[in-house]
């Protein structure tokens, strides 16, 4: 099993929260990073490596189109 690091990023763009996460690749790795919920992002590392940029959540708009 690998070591991951998830970094969720809050309303101010920083850290909010980090998970310490276990999974035999980065692909398992993603798609389960992929189910956290967030609204401002997250980063996925592997020690040094950055695994993956998860973006911002955009907020839907309450106007009529």
């Amino acid at each position: 099993m690998n070591h991951y690091r998830l970094y969720i990023i809050g309303p101010h763009g920083r850290i909010a929260k980090a998970l310490d996460l276990h999974y035999p690749d980065d692909d398992v790795a993603v798609r389960a990073a992929n189910r956290q919920p967030h609204s401002y992002g997250m980063e996925l590392w592997a020690g040094p490596r950055k695994v993956r940029v998860f973006p911002k959540v955009p907020r839907l708009s309450n106007e009529a189109a």
